[in-house]
């Protein structure tokens, strides 16, 4: 009787063995069939382009200028790392809120590693007061996701963020939290 028990089980174990898996649908999908929000988060650092002319903050006595275009790198939730040979952002404007605030606006791209994109705007505000006695400055904003790409074909969508930027080199670090929706 205990050689039939392991011979059972011995059968058991080698049948679930070679049972084939279903696969398991991302959850980035699952959400977009369904037309609920993806929720996105991202981490991110943005180097110059230093090919690219400067923006000039206005008015233009106050003599801040930012880089015309950045270079993007990170990652994304659902994608992982983005391409960071096709991810950027391009200053459109910038202009003095106060004397110690100025808010950048911006137009950009994040390709994913498979060639999906996602177009967006955005703005920052950047908080210059602390820019002469510290080289690390906060910074806040939001991404609004337009259009897409690929897998991202009819999506919108926003990110908040906040993080530092660099006064000495120009680059800024920054995370963000949001939601995508199919439209």
């Amino acid at each position: 009787m205990k050689k039939a028990h392991y011979l059972i089980l011995c059968c058991l174990l080698l049948f679930l063995g070679c049972a084939k898996e279903t696969p398991v649908e991302n959850e980035f999908l699952m959400l977009k069939k369904a037309g609920l929000p993806i929720p996105m988060k991202f981490d991110f650092s943005a180097i110059p382009d230093l090919t690219f002319p400067l923006t000039a903050c206005s008015p233009i006595e106050g003599k801040i200028y930012l880089p015309g275009k950045q270079w993007l790198s990170g990652t994304t939730s659902y994608f992982g790392n983005i391409d960071a040979t096709k991810s950027y952002i391009l200053n459109t404007q910038c202009d003095f809120i106060d004397s110690y605030n100025i808010k950048e606006h911006f137009t950009g791209v994040i390709a994913t590693s498979t060639g999906d994109n996602l177009n967006f705007t955005g703005w920052i505000q950047i908080d210059v007061s602390k820019a002469i006695s510290t080289q690390s400055i906060p910074v806040s904003g939001e991404i609004v996701v337009s259009s897409g790409t690929g897998v991202f074909a009819g999506v919108s969508g926003s990110v908040s963020m906040s993080g530092t930027a660099n006064y000495t080199n120009g680059s800024i670090g920054w995370s963000g939290n949001g939601s995508l929706i199919y439209n």
